[in-house]
């Protein structure tokens, strides 16, 4: 991971990385509202629950 990725782990709103502004949620990521600079999240599908996972909540 990197610091930008650790940063938004820890709850951290993003900052520009053009200006250092506080960037602002939109429906298709972060917008710098100074520079209008994009930082697009892309969707990440749910593993649903697969027969490929591991049941943790089974005893030994």
């Amino acid at each position: 991971m990197d610091e930008k990725t650790d940063a938004l782990i820890s709850g951290e709103q993003p900052r520009c990385p053009e200006c250092g502004v506080l960037m602002r949620g939109n429906p298709a990521g972060y917008a710098c509202p100074a520079c209008g600079h994009h930082d697009v999240i892309t969707d990440v599908e749910n593993p649903g629950e697969g027969s490929g996972l591991l049941d943790f909540r089974r005893r030994r």
